[in-house]
Protein backbone atom coordinates (compact mmCIF):
# COMPACT_ATOMS: atom_id res chain seq x y z
CA UNK A 1 0.00 0.00 0.00
CA UNK A 2 1.47 3.46 -0.42
CA UNK A 3 1.64 6.20 1.52
CA UNK A 4 -1.13 8.85 2.07
CA UNK A 5 0.29 11.70 2.82
CA UNK A 6 -2.65 14.00 2.97
CA UNK A 7 -5.52 13.74 5.58
CA UNK A 8 -9.31 14.82 5.21
CA UNK A 9 -8.82 18.08 7.31
CA UNK A 10 -6.48 19.39 4.52
CA UNK A 11 -9.31 18.35 1.73
CA UNK A 12 -12.09 20.16 4.07
CA UNK A 13 -9.94 22.76 5.20
CA UNK A 14 -12.10 26.34 6.41
CA UNK A 15 -15.29 24.05 5.40
CA UNK A 16 -18.45 24.08 7.34
CA UNK A 17 -20.04 21.12 8.11
CA UNK A 18 -22.66 21.15 6.02
CA UNK A 19 -20.11 21.97 3.25
CA UNK A 20 -18.07 18.87 4.61
CA UNK A 21 -21.43 16.57 4.97
CA UNK A 22 -22.43 17.36 1.34
CA UNK A 23 -19.18 16.77 -0.30
CA UNK A 24 -18.87 13.19 1.59
CA UNK A 25 -22.48 12.41 0.19
CA UNK A 26 -21.42 13.15 -3.10
CA UNK A 27 -19.97 10.91 -5.51
CA UNK A 28 -18.41 13.23 -8.39
CA UNK A 29 -16.38 15.19 -5.16
CA UNK A 30 -15.16 12.18 -3.60
CA UNK A 31 -13.94 10.25 -6.99
CA UNK A 32 -12.33 13.34 -7.71
CA UNK A 33 -10.09 13.72 -4.25
CA UNK A 34 -9.39 10.48 -4.22
CA UNK A 35 -7.83 10.83 -7.52
CA UNK A 36 -6.20 14.12 -6.99
CA UNK A 37 -5.24 12.76 -3.20
CA UNK A 38 -3.29 10.11 -5.55
CA UNK A 39 -1.96 12.52 -7.59
CA UNK A 40 -0.82 14.65 -4.98
CA UNK A 41 0.64 11.76 -3.19
CA UNK A 42 3.00 11.20 -5.97
CA UNK A 43 4.05 14.50 -6.64
CA UNK A 44 5.02 14.38 -2.47
CA UNK A 45 6.97 11.27 -3.40
CA UNK A 46 9.29 13.10 -5.71
CA UNK A 47 9.37 16.56 -4.10
CA UNK A 48 10.66 14.40 -1.00
CA UNK A 49 9.38 17.07 1.50
CA UNK A 50 5.77 17.96 2.95
CA UNK A 51 3.35 19.61 0.21
CA UNK A 52 1.10 22.08 2.16
CA UNK A 53 -2.44 22.59 0.74
CA UNK A 54 -3.86 25.67 1.30
CA UNK A 55 -7.23 24.86 -0.01
CA UNK A 56 -8.86 21.63 -1.82
CA UNK A 57 -12.53 21.06 -1.45
CA UNK A 58 -14.38 24.41 -1.39
CA UNK A 59 -18.47 24.58 -0.90
CA UNK A 60 -19.97 27.19 -2.66
CA UNK A 61 -20.31 29.36 0.95
CA UNK A 62 -17.02 28.53 1.06
CA UNK A 63 -15.83 29.61 -2.85
CA UNK A 64 -18.10 32.82 -2.60
CA UNK A 65 -16.17 33.55 0.49
CA UNK A 66 -12.99 33.17 -1.05
CA UNK A 67 -13.53 35.03 -4.09
CA UNK A 68 -13.79 32.05 -6.18
CA UNK A 69 -14.69 31.70 -10.03
CA UNK A 70 -18.35 30.51 -9.97
CA UNK A 71 -17.26 27.08 -12.06
CA UNK A 72 -14.35 26.43 -9.83
CA UNK A 73 -12.44 23.23 -9.81
CA UNK A 74 -12.34 23.20 -6.33
CA UNK A 75 -16.37 23.31 -6.27
CA UNK A 76 -16.19 19.52 -7.22
CA UNK A 77 -13.04 18.30 -5.72
CA UNK A 78 -10.68 18.58 -8.49
CA UNK A 79 -8.63 21.11 -7.25
CA UNK A 80 -6.13 22.35 -4.79
CA UNK A 81 -3.56 25.13 -3.61
CA UNK A 82 -0.43 23.81 -3.37
CA UNK A 83 3.09 24.87 -1.63
CA UNK A 84 6.22 23.51 -0.38
CA UNK A 85 9.65 25.04 0.03
CA UNK A 86 11.07 24.80 -3.38
CA UNK A 87 8.48 25.87 -5.36
CA UNK A 88 10.16 25.36 -9.00
CA UNK A 89 10.90 21.84 -8.16
CA UNK A 90 7.18 21.41 -7.45
CA UNK A 91 5.97 23.05 -10.62
CA UNK A 92 8.56 21.18 -12.72
CA UNK A 93 6.63 18.03 -11.41
CA UNK A 94 3.36 18.38 -12.07
CA UNK A 95 4.47 19.85 -15.59
CA UNK A 96 5.10 16.14 -16.14
CA UNK A 97 1.96 14.53 -14.45
CA UNK A 98 -0.51 13.70 -17.13
CA UNK A 99 -3.42 13.73 -14.72
CA UNK A 100 -2.74 17.36 -14.08
CA UNK A 101 -4.74 19.32 -16.50
CA UNK A 102 -4.43 23.14 -15.30
CA UNK A 103 -1.70 24.63 -13.56
CA UNK A 104 -1.81 28.17 -12.25
CA UNK A 105 1.71 29.38 -10.86
CA UNK A 106 1.56 32.53 -8.23
CA UNK A 107 3.64 33.64 -6.36
CA UNK A 108 3.73 31.27 -3.08
CA UNK A 109 2.11 28.61 -4.14
CA UNK A 110 0.20 26.32 -7.44
CA UNK A 111 -3.29 25.91 -8.34
CA UNK A 112 -3.74 22.47 -9.95
CA UNK A 113 -6.69 20.37 -11.00
CA UNK A 114 -7.49 17.08 -12.23
CA UNK A 115 -10.53 18.06 -14.05
CA UNK A 116 -10.37 16.60 -17.73
CA UNK A 117 -9.47 19.47 -20.47
CA UNK A 118 -8.64 19.39 -24.40
CA UNK A 119 -5.13 20.63 -23.34
CA UNK A 120 -2.88 20.79 -20.39
CA UNK A 121 -3.88 24.59 -19.53
CA UNK A 122 -0.86 26.53 -17.63
CA UNK A 123 -0.94 30.20 -16.24
CA UNK A 124 1.74 32.18 -14.82
CA UNK A 125 0.52 34.87 -12.21
CA UNK A 126 3.13 35.53 -11.12
CA UNK A 127 4.00 39.27 -10.72
CA UNK A 128 7.33 38.92 -11.61
CA UNK A 129 8.02 36.28 -14.13
CA UNK A 130 11.19 34.14 -13.37
CA UNK A 131 12.97 31.40 -15.73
Amino acid sequence: MEKNYFSLREVYTKCSPTEIRFAQRNNEVRKNISFLRNVLNEVREFVNEPIIVTSWYRGVEHNKRVGGVRNSHHLTGGAADITCSNLDILYKKCLTMPQITQIIRYETFLHISIIPTKNLRIYDKRTTKQD
